[in-house]
């Protein structure tokens, strides 16, 4: 029986769009309801959380079989997954401490970008004649700045009440770099694998 071969034509790239328009949904529902949190919008918030990280998870269970894992998404999909049940112990209080938990999941978000950067910033300085540019570590550095900023207005809250909903702006920023990140990720995939098939 044929099988066809695992490459980045096979890989899931639809489940990281679908990713980041879970995540700009979370940012719009953050947005919308800001700090009158209620039942509803915690479940919806965990639920997209949950789907969200279950789509990075997906996706790197895949690129394994083509040898291009991307930790980073392994590493996002549990953070995602995890804080998504820590938000339904909140949902006896929706009031209380929601602010602080995304917070936290704003700094880890925050600092697990800045070592994909480094990460990212070392490959592409081993491997300055394959062609890369700069602009995967860029994406990077912006999305753990993005973290750290949704950090800040949640636990200091500079904006008082509204804080909650102005973080809502950044994951939808997120999401949108996550959009050009795939693109630029899928590109990088088929050049490595039309010079392996040239080699």
């Amino acid at each position: 029986m044929a099988t066809t071969p695992v490459s980045s034509k096979t890989l899931p790239w639809q489940m990281l769009y679908l990713r980041a328009g879970l995540l700009a949904a979370f940012g719009a529902v953050l947005f919308f309801t800001g700090m009158h949190q209620s039942v509803v919008s915690l479940l919806i918030l965990s639920a997209l959380l949950f789907l969200a990280g279950l789509m990075a998870h997906r996706f790197w269970r895949n690129s394994r079989a083509i040898n291009k894992p991307d930790y980073w998404f392994m590493i996002a999909g549990v953070l995602d997954i995890a804080f998504s049940v820590g938000i339904l112990c909140y949902l006896g209080h929706p009031a209380k401490g929601t602010d602080n938990l995304l917070g936290a999941w704003g700094v880890l978000v925050g600092i697990t970008q800045f070592v994909a950067t480094l990460y990212t910033f070392l490959g592409v300085k081993d491997n300055s004649e394959s062609g890369q540019d700069m602009s995967v570590i860029l994406l990077h550095f912006i999305n753990a700045l993005l973290g750290g900023a949704t950090a800040f207005l949640l636990v200091q809250r500079p904006f008082g009440g509204n804080s909650m909903k102005f973080a809502g702006l950044l994951p939808l920023a997120m999401a949108g770099l996550l959009f050009v990140l795939i693109r630029r990720l899928k590109t990088d995939v088929d050049r490595d694998e039309a010079q392996q098939s040239e080699a």
